[in-house]
């Protein structure tokens, strides 16, 4: 997995997909998009996380799929933790 910033994340299936967080939004290259992008490290890095595409008028928009990811051992997504922390919010900014 790699993270491209505060609200997206890259992930390998058999090939590169990218995640684009539904119902998260950073405002990119802020403080606060840094501090979502370092949150997403520690929890996902290196981690077998579970990504969760809700249905297929999700699947692609602007070259990534739109879903929920879950960190190892968690029913919480990264999204909503996210949004909790204060580091998103819910709405297009």
């Amino acid at each position: 997995m790699r993270v491209l910033d505060g609200d997206t994340v890259e992930i390998q299936i058999k090939k590169r997909i990218r995640v684009r967080f539904l119902g998260c939004w950073s405002q990119d290259r802020t403080m606060k998009d840094v501090a979502a992008s370092d949150m997403i490290k520690r929890a996902c890095l290196g981690a077998k996380c579970l990504v969760h595409i809700p249905d297929t008028k999700h699947l692609l928009t602007l070259g990534r799929v739109l879903g929920y990811v879950y960190p190892p051992d968690s029913d919480i997504s990264i999204n909503q933790i996210l949004v909790e922390a204060g580091l998103c919010t819910k709405e297009r900014p």
